[in-house]
């Protein structure tokens, strides 16, 4: 009888190391990043910087990118939610990103080109209903 319930025991033991199922979880739905949201990302950290040489700088080098970007936002579809006014404003913000990169190459009034940026950029986002 003792082996037995040893047995009985060793068996109830294998099963605590069983794998049980766990219920499926739907995966969360990503969605890509829009336009506005990936200008952001990237006008976000350099224009939060605390130094203003590290900000300017900052802003030059990434000028490029920011053309990107901005032509990005005026050439995919306005989001559902954009107002009317969400091209012009997107048509504007590549004007001063343009504006900035010429500013950038020419060390020119840089502080300036990027706050106009900074500025048309908000345009954007309040149009754009994000």
């Amino acid at each position: 009888m003792r082996e037995f319930l040893m047995v009985l025991g060793l068996f109830g033991l294998l099963g605590c190391n069983e794998k049980h199922a766990t219920p499926s979880v739907a995966a969360p739905v990503v969605r890509p990043k829009t336009a506005v949201a990936a200008f952001h990302d990237r006008l976000a950290p350099i224009w939060h910087t605390e130094d203003t040489s590290a900000r300017l700088s900052g802003a030059c080098s990434a000028a490029g990118s920011l053309v990107t970007l901005a032509t990005r936002i005026v050439d995919e579809p306005p989001p559902p939610s954009a107002t009317p006014a969400f091209s012009a404003q997107a048509k504007s913000l590549k004007e001063v990103v343009r504006n900035l990169e010429a500013a950038c190459a020419a060390q020119g009034e840089v502080a300036a080109a990027f706050t106009a940026v900074h500025e048309a950029f908000h345009s954007v986002s309040a149009c754009s209903g994000e």
